[in-house]
Protein backbone atom coordinates (compact mmCIF):
# COMPACT_ATOMS: atom_id res chain seq x y z
CA UNK A 1 0.00 0.00 0.00
CA UNK A 2 0.89 3.70 -0.48
CA UNK A 3 1.90 5.56 2.75
CA UNK A 4 -1.07 7.82 1.90
CA UNK A 5 -3.55 4.98 1.40
CA UNK A 6 -1.33 3.37 5.20
CA UNK A 7 -2.13 6.78 6.59
CA UNK A 8 -5.60 6.68 5.95
CA UNK A 9 -6.20 3.46 7.20
CA UNK A 10 -4.53 4.21 10.30
CA UNK A 11 -6.89 7.22 10.94
CA UNK A 12 -9.88 4.93 10.37
CA UNK A 13 -8.88 2.51 12.73
CA UNK A 14 -7.83 4.99 15.31
CA UNK A 15 -11.48 6.53 15.29
CA UNK A 16 -13.07 3.52 15.77
CA UNK A 17 -11.07 1.91 18.24
CA UNK A 18 -11.57 5.94 20.55
CA UNK A 19 -15.27 5.65 19.57
CA UNK A 20 -16.03 5.54 23.26
CA UNK A 21 -14.44 8.38 24.87
CA UNK A 22 -14.57 10.50 21.96
CA UNK A 23 -15.62 14.26 23.12
CA UNK A 24 -14.50 12.91 26.55
CA UNK A 25 -12.23 15.93 27.85
CA UNK A 26 -11.30 14.52 31.21
CA UNK A 27 -8.58 12.98 31.56
CA UNK A 28 -9.01 11.85 35.26
CA UNK A 29 -12.47 10.24 34.10
CA UNK A 30 -10.40 8.46 30.93
CA UNK A 31 -8.19 6.92 33.58
CA UNK A 32 -10.36 5.84 35.85
CA UNK A 33 -12.30 4.08 32.92
CA UNK A 34 -9.07 2.16 32.35
CA UNK A 35 -8.94 0.40 28.92
CA UNK A 36 -10.21 3.39 26.82
CA UNK A 37 -9.85 1.59 23.10
CA UNK A 38 -12.56 0.01 21.69
CA UNK A 39 -14.90 0.59 24.58
CA UNK A 40 -18.07 0.80 23.73
CA UNK A 41 -19.77 4.41 24.17
CA UNK A 42 -21.73 4.68 27.23
CA UNK A 43 -23.66 7.70 28.70
CA UNK A 44 -22.56 7.21 32.00
CA UNK A 45 -19.25 7.57 31.52
CA UNK A 46 -19.32 11.06 30.58
CA UNK A 47 -21.53 12.04 33.86
CA UNK A 48 -20.57 14.64 35.59
CA UNK A 49 -17.15 14.49 33.79
CA UNK A 50 -16.04 17.59 30.99
CA UNK A 51 -17.23 16.58 27.81
CA UNK A 52 -20.55 15.44 25.62
CA UNK A 53 -21.91 12.32 24.97
CA UNK A 54 -22.97 12.16 20.96
CA UNK A 55 -23.01 8.53 20.26
CA UNK A 56 -25.71 6.98 21.21
CA UNK A 57 -26.46 3.88 19.45
CA UNK A 58 -23.00 3.10 18.51
CA UNK A 59 -21.22 0.43 19.56
CA UNK A 60 -17.27 -0.05 20.23
CA UNK A 61 -15.57 -0.36 17.04
CA UNK A 62 -17.66 2.18 14.82
CA UNK A 63 -16.94 5.18 12.90
CA UNK A 64 -17.12 8.31 14.34
CA UNK A 65 -18.65 11.46 12.04
CA UNK A 66 -14.96 12.34 11.17
CA UNK A 67 -14.48 8.86 10.11
CA UNK A 68 -17.51 8.61 8.17
CA UNK A 69 -16.55 11.99 6.52
CA UNK A 70 -12.89 10.38 6.13
CA UNK A 71 -14.81 7.65 4.63
CA UNK A 72 -16.48 9.60 1.76
CA UNK A 73 -13.00 12.53 1.37
CA UNK A 74 -11.35 8.71 0.26
CA UNK A 75 -13.41 7.43 -2.26
CA UNK A 76 -14.25 11.12 -3.97
CA UNK A 77 -10.36 11.05 -4.23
Amino acid sequence: MSRAANALMGAHVADAATLGVHWLYDPARIAALGAALWRAPDAADFEGAKGVFVHHGKRAGDISQYGAQMRIMGRAL
